[in-house]
């Protein structure tokens, strides 16, 4: 049985407005903050890391014109250290 055009209309309408209402939030308020919260320390590591890397790379040219060749087992263990107060 087909509906008259008008009240397919309506019907649509209405289920699309009771769907839009009773849907629930994909995530909770603490969802959010708990991803938000995760992001910004995934960016802050990230950042640390870039620090670190840069540090590592600026002590091995550093090396490199002080004596013009560096070893590889110097340039290893450079990119080994994990902490930049050791490499200023």
């Amino acid at each position: 049985m087909l509906l008259p055009e008008e009240l397919r209309r309506e019907f649509n309408e209405e289920m699309r407005r009771y769907q839009e209402e009773s849907q629930m939030p994909l995530l909770s308020g603490i969802e959010l903050e708990a991803m938000q919260k995760g992001l910004e320390e995934g960016i802050q590591q990230g950042i640390q890391q870039g620090i670190l890397q840069n540090a590592r790379e600026d002590a091995i040219a550093v090396l490199e014109i002080r004596f013009e060749r560096v070893p590889p087992e110097v340039i290893e263990a450079v990119n080994q250290i994990e902490d930049t107060i050791h490499l200023c």
